[in-house]
């Protein structure tokens, strides 16, 4: 997961527009790309809420999947465990 985390946040697309050329992936609901390596999940948008410095989502879930990995601490990727990673672009 770090690798996927490194490869998506520590490049911007200035630096390589083309970042799903290099992963796995099938179109999803709506024709976005999902990642083959990650779990995911989907969901209607039923409001949206201003919290500052970021705005939280409100879904309605109509789909998903997890692998079959098991939930372990190793399976997951924290804040922390993607500390190391520098953005690929400043904040403007």
């Amino acid at each position: 997961m770090h690798g996927i985390a490194e490869h998506f946040g520590g490049t911007s697309k200035y630096d390589d527009p083309r970042k799903l050329a290099g992963c796995t992936w099938t179109p999803g609901p709506g024709g976005v790309p999902v990642l083959a390596e990650c779990d995911r999940s989907a969901g209607r948008v039923l409001d949206r809420v201003d919290m500052g410095d970021h705005v939280a989502f409100v879904l309605q879930p109509f789909g998903g999947a997890c692998s079959e990995r098991g939930q372990s601490d190793a399976d997951q990727l924290g804040a922390q465990d993607a500390a190391d990673i520098e953005a690929g672009r400043p904040v403007d």
